[in-house]
Formats: structure tokens, C-alpha cells, sequence
């Protein structure tokens, strides 16, 4: 961590050598004195007249960290009941706020990230869509943000759960030479002794550093989706688990017909994850080249097309 995120309040306290600090030595089994323990890992900060801890320790080990750090270390989730990027407010369907030390913070969010993901589904045409992602998946890409944002912005990591897929914000841009196209490769950590303290865990909640997004994207590529979607910001990292099928349009919707009567644009749409209406388009104009499909009115408009399995 930066030696100028320091924790605000006064000198090292005994609380901090009791609790979760404790649990933490028992667990990995060190029967170091935690004072030592704390200065060996580089857990506090020296000043004049004191030592203070920073904000590794505090987020490891404080039971409320956000209330104590001058960043935040908090977590935001909204959950939001459209499928949209022009998403109105009306549409907000529930907020809130955690905060944990970081370990417990960490398996709360996942698992209301997953309670939420038990009402995913949305409505086009009369047919509804239900929406899942790996489990797996929805771990690392957590994980990977609480590890390497950067704490020196005072921000929130922030959750939304839309109905069609989940975007997970991390303060900071990607660390050190790591871009979007060599992020499954590049081995460099922003918080590189919160990453070691953790990975000293029995169970840690990380893998090595550079697999938990392979993990991820290796997760969704199991489930049929696609990879994970990865935008910088000015200031922050997008990562977007999407409702996105990674076998070909085509194939969506001949599978989509053999259960089914009809299909629209529409529906192919969602089922594809696909946004633009003329890309499903060139699809089902394909599909009706090869004899596959035709409409069930060829005199309907092409915007109310319904096209049935020949």
C-alpha cells in the first residue's frame, strides 16, 4: 500500500492484537507476537512518535474499515430492473451499502450478488428469459477488484445487477503495463502485500497472481457465454459479465425452434445477447436463404416477422 494512505486514528490500539488478527495467526498457523507480526508484514506505518497501521491492516483486520480509512473501503450494489444502458431511475429497484473487513466483506457481496441473480430474468414477446452466470465466474471478477483497485481514490467499489448482465466497477485504472489485451497474461499487483497476506490464508480467496480472471473467463466459456467484457475509464475498471451466448446466432436460434413455434427479431435478440437489430437480421436472412425458416406472413411488415421452423 501507499505509505501515505494512513489509517487517521492516533496510535496502534490493542484491538488490533485481538479478534481478527488473532483468528488471522491461528489460521495460518504463526504464533508470532502481532506486534511483530504486524511490523515484519509491513502492516504499520512509522511516524515521530507513534506507529499507525495502514490501510492494508486496516482492511484486513478493522471491523469496520470504512469508517476508520480517510479512502473508502466500502461496497455499493444496485440492482437494476432493465435490461438498458439509458436506464432511468424509476427503474433502481433496491440499493445498499457493505461494509466488512475485507475478507467477510468479500463473501457477503457474493452472496447477495447471487440472491440477486435468482430474479434475473426479463420479458420480451410474451417469453421470459431467465439469467445465470457462473458461480465461479462472479468470484473472481469480485475477488481480482478488491484486490487491485486503488485505495488512494476515495471511492466505493460499485455492483449493478441488471437484468441481463452484471457490471462490476473497481476504482482505479489497470496497474503498472497491464491493458485489456495482455490482461489474462501480465503478472503485476497494485497491493501486492494485501495480495500475499491473503494468499496466506488455508482457504485463500485468491488463486496466484493472473489466474483469477483466466479462472473467469475460463468459467464463462464453460457455461456457453461470452468472455467478460473489460472497459478502462478515467478513473476506474469496468468488467461486464454479460447474458451473452458464445455459439453463433444461427445456431441460438435453430436450437431456440426446436422447442418453440416462432421466433422474432426480437426474441433472437435477447436470447443472443445481441444488440444491434440488423446483425439478427443478416442471421435470420441467412437461415431463410438455406430454407431453414420461413415467416409466417410473408406480407407482415419485416418488423413483425414471426418465422417458424421449415
Amino acid at each position: 500500500m501507499k505509505k501515505h494512505q494512513i489509517w487517521r486514528v492516533g496510535e496502534v490500539g490493542t484491538e488490533f492484537f485481538n479478534g481478527l488478527l488473532n483468528d488471522y495467526l491461528s489460521r495460518i498457523g504463526s504464533s508470532q507476537d502481532p506486534k511483530r507480526f504486524m511490523r515484519r508484514n509491513r502492516l504499520l506505518e512509522s511516524t515521530e512518535n507513534s506507529e499507525k497501521v495502514n490501510v492494508g491492516c486496516a482492511l484486513l483486520f478493522d471491523s469496520d474499515p470504512d469508517e476508520v480509512l480517510s479512502t473508502k473501503a466500502s461496497i455499493k450494489i444496485l440492482r437494476m430492473k432493465t435490461t438498458s444502458d439509458q436506464y432511468k431511475r424509476e427503474q433502481l429497484h433496491s440499493h445498499e451499502k457493505l461494509s466488512d473487513p475485507l475478507e467477510s466483506l468479500v463473501k457477503k457481496t457474493e452472496e447477495r450478488i447471487l440472491q440477486h441473480m435468482q430474479d434475473a430474468a426479463f420479458e420480451i414477446d410474451g417469453v421470459k428469459f431467465e439469467v445465470s452466470y457462473p458461480t465461479e465466474a462472479v468470484h473472481e471478477v469480485l475477488v481480482n477488484a478488491f484486490l487491485h483497485r486503488d485505495y488512494s481514490i476515495a471511492d466505493e467499489i460499485q455492483i449493478t445487477i441488471f437484468d441481463n448482465r452484471i457490471e462490476i466497477k473497481s476504482p482505479g485504472r489497470l496497474p503498472g503495463g497491464v491493458t485489456k489485451d495482455n490482461i489474462l497474461n501480465a503478472h503485476f499487483a497494485r497491493n501486492p502485500n494485501l495480495v500475499r497476506l491473503i494468499n496466506k490464508l488455508p482457504k485463500p480467496l485468491n488463486h496466484d497472481l493472473g489466474e483469477g480472471l483466466d479462472t473467469a473467463f475460463r468459467a464463462m466459456n464453460r457455461a456457453g457465454l461470452v468472455y467478460p467484457d473489460i472497459l478502462q475509464t478515467e478513473n476506474s475498471v469496468i468488467v461486464t459479465l454479460l447474458h451473452k451466448k458464445a455459439a453463433s446466432y444461427e445456431e441460438i436460434i435453430m436450437d431456440y425452434l426446436k422447442s418453440n413455434e416462432w421466433i422474432t427479431n426480437k426474441i433472437a435478440r435477447s436470447l443472443t445477447g445481441e444488440g444491434s437489430e440488423n446483425k439478427v437480421k443478416n442471421a435470420l436472412q441467412g437461415l431463410r436463404r438455406k430454407g431453414l425458416i420461413a415467416p409466417e406472413d410473408p406480407n407482415a411488415s419485416r418488423f413483425s416477422y414471426r418465422y417458424r421452423k421449415v
